[in-house]
């Protein structure tokens, strides 16, 4: 499908296509192809690379919830046992599991369900639903179910599902989720489908805001 969509911008034939980071089935917005595979580690990886996702939410998020969500939340995700470490144990270097992992001279029992303290760069709640493509497929009738709320959510890290286990952890699942940034690059008016190229201006840009080698 990759190749399908990118058969217009010529791309060498020696170059290896790779998205830069992921979007789950559920979820849309901008998506980074790349064949360098220097940029794709470095604004995944970096841990400094900023993405900007518009959420729609179950119920109308008041300010509480707001609060805590801006402040970080817990979550959790599987992980399997080639991808444990020793330091996924907790404080006590002991973590109730069934997989061993071992460190120096020491072995931690580790969960294959661990936690992790979420913590966005920033949260805003957006005053009305932002401009965006509908979707084919229509979520759902406020008139039946009732109301839906906006969010903008700013993360440097991207967890699987993260923003969706986050904002279900302040008790407002996510109903939609578009991401519309990737450092200096956004989504702007694209339509699902269509793509267009990173300027080296954009490319630049984004890697003198974070610091990135590349």
């Amino acid at each position: 499908m990759i190749g399908e969509l990118t058969k217009p911008f010529a791309l060498p034939e020696e170059g290896q296509l790779m998205p830069v980071g992921r979007l789950d089935e559920q979820s849309e917005g901008l998506l980074l192809l790349t064949t360098d595979g220097h940029f794709s580690y470095a604004v995944t990886s970096s841990g400094v690379v900023e993405k900007e996702y518009y959420a729609e939410l179950d119920g109308i998020i008041d300010d509480s919830a707001l609060e805590y969500l801006a402040a970080g939340v817990q979550i959790s995700r599987k992980r399997s046992a080639s991808t444990l470490e020793a330091t996924d144990c907790d404080h006590d270097g002991v973590n109730t599991g069934h997989i061993d992992v071992k460190s120096g001279n020491s072995t931690c029992n580790l969960a294959a369900t661990v936690t992790h303290w979420a913590r966005p760069r920033g949260v805003v709640r957006l005053a009305a639903p932002p401009p965006l493509p509908a979707r084919r497929r229509r979520i759902r009738d406020s008139s039946v179910h009732g109301p839906t709320s906006w969010v903008a959510i700013t993360l440097t890290e991207g967890k699987y599902r993260q923003v969706r286990k986050m904002t279900a952890a302040v008790g407002f699942p996510t109903l939609r989720l578009v991401r519309v940034r990737v450092g200096s690059i956004v989504l702007g008016s694209l339509l699902p489908g269509e793509l267009r190229r990173v300027t080296p201006d954009e490319e630049h840009l984004t890697s003198n805001i974070y610091g990135l080698i590349i």
